[in-house]
């Protein structure tokens, strides 16, 4: 199988806690998956987002941490 030129990220919301978490997936099937199942527990989640598969998720995590904490 050829390397995937892109990823899925989806951004879901922590509870009560507000942090936010990025989570990436290869395919878009299991980005909806995750985002059905999210809102299933109740908590908030962006659509997939269609991003170049060498994006660096531990950086987008650290902004999305930042991000969260200027929420709080």
């Amino acid at each position: 199988m050829p390397n995937p030129k892109t990823m899925h990220v989806v951004v879901q919301e922590g509870g009560s806690t507000g942090e936010l978490y990025a989570h990436a997936f290869t395919t878009r099937k299991d980005a909806d998956r995750f985002t059905r199942s999210c809102a299933k527990a109740a908590y908030r989640a962006t659509a997939p987002v269609e991003v170049p598969a060498g994006t660096d998720i531990d950086a987008l995590q650290l902004l999305l941490s930042a991000v969260g904490d200027e929420l709080m």
